[in-house]
């Protein structure tokens, strides 16, 4: 962006991980693609490990991943945590040794988690997501210019890890016990609609070949950039947001894109490109009804109620069944051919016994 500008034919940009600041001219660039209609990806970290020095004897040590980009971000509306959403409906990995342990920092979203009106998100069963940092978008949502959608959100049993020395790890991460620490968090955010510049006016960068144009060229020039400095939208833009670039890694993606999370980023990708007919294709069919369960022993009582219960039901209605019909038949015997000697009640046999 130092070198050229957007170009015109271009309807979406990805901002993937970004662990550096940019330049204010390549801010400026991004904010004013929004204004013209652009549709833009942001996928930002809330907290990053850099290089090898930021592990301690084998363990990563996090920063806060502050950027720049949040000039743009907080304008729009948008304000990021530098944290960790940890979630206990989340990933459940089995160890040979240790058993099932949950990746808490893996949340799990299911049916009312994400809109399910939604062209990106309906038909997705369930999603994937991973080392999310929390999202506020009140100032969004209080924008009637703005229309705001929570794509992806925690459970209500989710909670903040803020802590750089954190470690990912199974068997050191423990939920709050005092339960009013739990609540839901805002994952992924879509924006559409006109939004207002981040910048009154065009900044002045540095230029080398300014310092050899005179006085009246600088002047004509500083007239053209200020001119054609947008303050708002020209045409309604779109802006993903999302607390994590681990989305797009293979640990949750496949190069099929067959994985629910791949579908998710695809169907993000289509819809900020105006091909939402291409999101309902992609997941046509792939809805499942899961159940919500909080309780695990509740769970493990429907899982043997499925696997045994069900094959004890169907025996005692066919008992129940085969004695009605038995019982029918006598009393159709009885009320149509009662003088036959061939059928013997169980009271008569007692009598012949005797």
């Amino acid at each position: 962006l130092l070198e050229t500008d957007i170009p015109s034919g271009i309807s979406c940009i990805v901002i993937n991980g970004p662990q550096i600041d940019y330049y204010e001219e390549e801010l400026y660039k991004i904010d004013q693609f929004i204004m013209k209609g652009g549709n833009v990806m942001f996928l930002i970290d809330g907290l990053n490990t850099i290089g090898a020095a930021a592990y301690y004897n084998g363990t990563p040590q996090y920063v806060e991943n502050k950027s720049n980009l949040d000039k743009l971000l907080n304008k729009y509306g948008v304000k990021r945590g530098y944290d960790f959403v940890m979630d206990k409906n989340c990933f459940v990995n089995t160890n040979p040794q240790y058993g099932k342990l949950n990746l808490h920092w893996a949340p799990v979203l299911q049916k009312g988690q994400m809109p399910k009106k939604h062209p990106i998100t309906s038909n997705l069963g369930y999603v994937t997501m991973l080392q999310n940092s929390s999202l506020d978008a009140t100032e969004a949502k209080a924008n009637e210019d703005l229309k705001v959608t929570v794509l992806a959100k925690s459970s209500e049993e989710s909670w903040l890890e803020e802590k750089l020395d954190i470690v990912l790890n199974p068997m050191m991460i423990v939920p709050p016990q005092d339960t009013s620490l739990l609540k839901s968090y805002d994952l992924a955010l879509l924006l559409e609609g006109n939004f207002e510049s981040a910048y009154d006016k065009t900044p002045i960068f540095e230029d080398e070949d300014s310092e050899d144009l005179d006085q009246t060229s600088k002047s004509s020039a500083d007239n053209m950039i200020e001119n054609a400095h947008l303050s708002s939208s020209k045409l309604p833009g779109k802006v993903f947001v999302i607390g994590t670039s681990y989305v797009t890694t293979y640990q949750v993606m496949d190069e099929n894109g067959i994985s629910p999370t791949s579908m998710f980023m695809m169907n993000v990708v289509d819809y900020l490109n105006g091909n939402e007919d291409l999101c309902t294709m992609r997941t046509k069919g792939l809805s499942v009804n899961v159940l919500d369960l909080k309780s695990p022993i509740l769970a493990e009582l429907l899982k043997y109620f499925n696997q045994y219960g069900l094959a004890v039901i169907v025996a005692i209605m066919g008992l129940l069944v085969w004695r009605s019909r038995t019982k029918r038949k006598i009393r159709i015997n009885k009320k149509y051919n009662p003088n036959d000697e061939r059928t013997v009640s169980s009271k008569e046999e007692k009598k012949i016994e005797k």
